[in-house]
């Protein structure tokens, strides 16, 4: 037997690089973990796969097949809106079966958005819409919480100990673990900005009543409240004014920060650049506060939008843009939509999950690089760069033309990079991609089909710039010495 020292010396070098670096990599992991356990909420852990549903309102004997078929659609996350105590114990239990994390909304999201008495007796803040809002949660008179206990014309505003009263009952009454692991936050308001006055204020005062339960949760923090803000101005102004409250009381952050955008109305292909500038915005704000951003796209129909690919679309530009999951609205439209929408669900679930984890540990970094093409009625299609904790930049590319395949021509700075490149790489699949590097900047293309995205990896070379360069350094002479040992005693004994 004889072999080529020198080419097996390259190969050596080059594995036994590869392996130091991801050793590296598992180290750092395995470290950031273990620094965030006991400081981290269920809910902010993973990409979320989430969907709406209206399903606790109904006939409880359906609610496992509805279960069911929302885990088929790759979902790992559903958010239920209304319902009974009752109801939503019983849906819980189902969602437990499957391995799933839920969200029920709960009453408070009533007094949230409606306020204390006294009440006009029609309109959206009016008495009858309360007491149809109430029902919804099993209320009706004379048994309703305060403050609407006491009628129209009451006077007495809700004082925080009825209301950790409230909260302490509700945590009890749900089960939350050990009783149903599946419950991992509640939904107490939505689109806070179109309520009525003092809805931020209120929210507050709710988070604040939750997080002073303390309720066994292992690892995670005391459970505490979420909600679904508009996309627009008012929608960012309340955001903001809540995550500030929330600094000003010392209290844990959010676990997450959700808005919907609900911007599709015209013809196919049209109002994606707005939902793009959207997406930045949110994202943004999550940076600020250091919350990882969830998007609820438009899965509803508005003139005949959103069209084919459009939900995929909306997805994959959010994620593009940095928001770490997708909250599907809702079950019951999407179904009145047609298979298409429920197979485009599908297969953006299919398509993420597993690249999550690697998803949930980038930092969106802007300014180095530039994408051409997939744009649609647009310029061009979106390319972010992202970096991970050990230094290796990502691209997630997005297209936003929704009719036809399209590609991507993509560049990015080499000094930004700051590394040579051995490898462009799509997370999804493995598969390697053509690539040029002469020093200015890494260049390739991808071929994106109608509004599809794509994560892309930048591997490192050796000799490139590598971050935690002492262990990697350390890492990388033991290995070389042994593996240059075992390549001269197979050359000896042959």
């Amino acid at each position: 037997m004889s072999w080529d020292l020198s080419s097996h010396m390259v190969s050596v070098s080059r594995t036994a690089f590869m392996f130091a670096f991801l050793t590296v990599l598992l180290i750092q992991g395995a470290s950031s973990r273990s620094e965030g356990d006991g400081n981290r909420y269920a809910l902010s852990q993973g990409v979320m796969r989430g969907i709406i549903c209206v399903t606790p309102q109904g006939d409880p004997s359906g609610y496992r097949e509805a279960v069911e078929r929302i885990a088929d659609l790759g979902c790992n996350t559903i958010n239920s809106f209304h319902g009974p105590a009752p109801n939503n114990d019983e849906f819980l239990s189902q969602v437990d079966r499957t391995g799933l994390s839920c969200i029920p909304s709960i009453h408070l999201i009533c007094w949230i958005r409606l306020g204390d008495p006294p009440y006009p007796d029609s309109g959206p803040l009016g008495w009858q819409n309360i007491l149809a809002w109430l029902k919804l949660y099993g209320f009706e008179p004379p048994d309703l919480p305060k403050p609407f206990d006491q009628g129209p014309e009451g006077t007495c505003a809700l004082k925080d100990e009825e209301l950790e009263s409230q909260v302490q009952e509700l945590v009890e009454g749900l089960g939350g673990p050990p009783v149903h692991n599946s419950l991992v936050g509640y939904y107490a308001f939505d689109e806070p900005s179109a309520n009525a006055p003092g809805v931020v204020e209120r929210m507050v005062r709710v988070h604040r009543a939750f997080c002073s339960i303390q309720v066994e949760k292992g690892d995670y923090l005391p459970p505490t409240i979420t909600g679904i803000f508009l996309w627009n101005d008012d929608g960012q102004r309340a955001a903001r004014e809540f995550l500030d409250r929330c600094e000003d009381l010392n209290l844990e952050k959010p676990p997450v920060l959700m808005y919907d955008c609900y911007v599709l109305s015209n013809r196919v292909g049209q109002d994606l650049v707005r939902y793009e500038r959207y997406a930045d915005i949110w994202y943004k704000i999550g940076e600020e506060f250091d919350i990882p951003v969830i998007v609820v796209p438009q899965g509803f129909d508005i003139n005949g939008r959103p069209g084919r690919n459009e939900l995929k679309a909306q997805a994959y530009m959010a994620l593009a843009a940095g928001c770490k999951g997708i909250n599907w609205f809702r079950l019951e439209t999407l179904e009145a939509m047609g298979e298409w929408a429920l197979e485009e669900v599908r297969e953006v679930n299919a398509d993420i999950g597993p690249i999550s984890e690697v998803i949930m540990g980038l930092t969106r970094e802007s300014g180095i690089c530039t994408v051409s093409g997939c744009g649609g009625e647009s310029p061009s299609g979106i390319a972010n760069t992202f970096r991970d904790d050990n230094g290796t930049y990502f691209v997630f590319l997005a297209s936003k033309d929704v009719v036809s395949s399209c590609l991507a021509e993509v560049a990015v700075d080499g000094a930004g990079l700051g590394y040579a490149v051995e490898r462009v790489v799509d997370v999804h699949n493995g598969d390697e991609i053509g690539f040029e590097d002469d020093g200015e900047a890494v260049t390739f293309d991808y071929a994106l089909s109608p509004g599809q995205g794509r994560l892309i990896m930048l591997e490192p070379r050796y000799g490139g710039e590598i971050p935690e360069a002492p262990i990697l350094c350390l890492l990388l002479s033991c290995l070389f010495s042994l593996a240059s040992g075992g390549a001269l005693r197979s050359r000896s004994d042959d």
